[in-house]
């Protein structure tokens, strides 16, 4: 049986709001995979993707940590920008701690990310576009199993970064 842990990036306080976002850590070692979706508030397709993932997810090695909404406000409001403040969360990496609500959020899911040997970001297109995944090549070790996860998702272009 899967691990799956309930937890919550602390982005800060609007008023006297806690603004926290969940996500859900499935799994545990390595590889581990950073799983976004939902940036822009319209964006609903990567919730489809992932609660079809999560259906059909056994054997799972390594680690899958899943923020299906990354800008609840957005969402909430059917607003593709974060409403708070306006700006497009997609446009704002990477943050600043002490920045307004945007920069902040964008720096706590940069710190999610930065120490995965892959992160994909699902977004959704008002055209036909390709689907593109992406990994790094400094993690030599993991590399078979990074390209055997991402050829699971049958992208139509990959593309592999040399971090070194």
């Amino acid at each position: 049986m899967l691990s799956v842990k309930f937890k919550e990036l602390k982005i800060g306080t609007i008023g006297t709001l806690a603004a926290n976002i969940p996500f859900l850590i499935v799994g545990f070692g390595r590889p581990k995979g950073v799983i976004l979706a939902a940036q822009h508030g319209g964006e609903l397709s990567g919730l489809f993707v992932i609660a079809d993932m999560l259906k059909q997810i056994k054997g799972l090695i390594g680690q899958a940590v899943i923020v299906p909404i990354t800008n609840p406000f957005g969402q909430i409001f059917g607003q593709r920008n974060e409403v708070i403040d306006g700006k497009d969360l997609n446009h704002q990496f990477p943050g600043r701690e002490n920045g307004d609500f945007t920069a902040r959020l964008a720096n706590q899911l940069l710190k999610l990310c930065n120490n995965a040997d892959f992160v994909i970001d699902l977004h959704t297109f008002s055209r036909q576009t390709p689907i593109v995944a992406g990994f790094t090549l400094d993690k030599a070790k993991n590399q078979a199993k990074i390209i055997k996860m991402i050829n699971a998702l049958q992208p139509d272009l990959a593309l592999a970064v040399d971090m070194g």
